[in-house]
């Protein structure tokens, strides 16, 4: 695969890549993870990439590496992850992609929908019914999964 990034006679100043040719067989997603839900990241994590271009095919892969450097500005943690399996018809340079990690599995403990998890005066918790009145029980929020689970 191949870019080029200035035509002729485009005046580019130094430094500035012109043109980039990319080797299929290391060909990798960059994927931005909000930090406040990396926990658990790290390279060899399985991996299910759907492309912009051919939506609805899940291709299998793995998180290639997680970089040491986070971006201090949106916040977010950056990774790489690679296709087990190059599709047939590769992606553009650039092209969108969805990234799914199946982190492992957590040990069971109580759920609850993310919609009924409230703040009152401060504090994050749920309302219970008890004796038929309605009481608020503070709680300490785990992860979420993506069905909408905390």
């Amino acid at each position: 695969m191949a870019a080029r990034n200035a035509d002729p006679g485009t005046t580019v100043v130094a430094g500035q890549s012109v043109v980039e040719v990319i080797d299929p067989a290391s060909l990798w997603i960059n994927v931005r993870f909000d930090q406040l839900r990396v926990s658990g990241l790290h390279a060899g994590l399985p991996v299910h990439i759907v492309l912009r271009s051919q939506e609805g095919i899940r291709f299998a892969g793995r998180v290639l590496r997680v970089e040491p450097m986070a971006d201090p500005v949106t916040e977010e943690t950056l990774a790489k992850a690679t296709f087990d399996v190059l599709p047939k018809r590769l992606p553009s340079i650039g092209e969108l992609a969805e990234v799914t990690v199946a982190m492992p599995a957590l040990p069971p403990t109580p759920v609850v929908p993310n919609a009924s998890v409230q703040r009152v005066a401060g504090r994050l918790g749920v309302w219970l019914i008890e004796e038929d009145k309605l009481r608020f029980r503070p709680i300490k929020v785990g992860a979420t999964d993506l069905d909408g689970r905390v």
